[in-house]
């Protein structure tokens, strides 16, 4: 085995490049936390970068955000909530860039 290390071929060298970056691309359910150990969001991720579905959460556990994401750029919608759980906006998002329909809502609850 050692001898494939100090002298490799290019068959080996092109085997191991696909067999490190399929690991590295293989889809990962993902949660990330505060420094308090609350869950701060719970997504998947390929390739390091987020994809799908995200939601989000305030230290206390209450629903903060909901993102859809195609390989880390904002990709459908997304919907923010206040902390008391109350309908903050809602967006819709194209390749990274927000489009025409968006709507941000008053803490009391109509239309801004």
């Amino acid at each position: 085995m050692w001898h494939l290390l100090s002298n490799p071929s290019p068959v080996f060298v092109t085997a191991f490049v696909l067999i490190s970056v399929a690991a590295i691309s293989q889809p990962k359910d993902t949660v990330e936390h505060y420094g308090n150990g609350a869950v701060k969001g719970k997504g998947r991720v390929v390739g390091g970068r987020k994809d799908s579905a995200w939601t989000f959460y305030y230290p206390d556990g209450q629903l903060s955000a909901t993102e859809s994401y195609a390989l880390g750029v904002l990709q459908g919608p997304v919907v923010t909530y206040y902390p008391d759980g109350k309908l903050q906006s809602k967006e819709t998002w194209a390749n990274g860039a927000l489009e025409d329909s968006a709507w941000y809502y008053h803490p009391g609850g109509g239309l801004e």
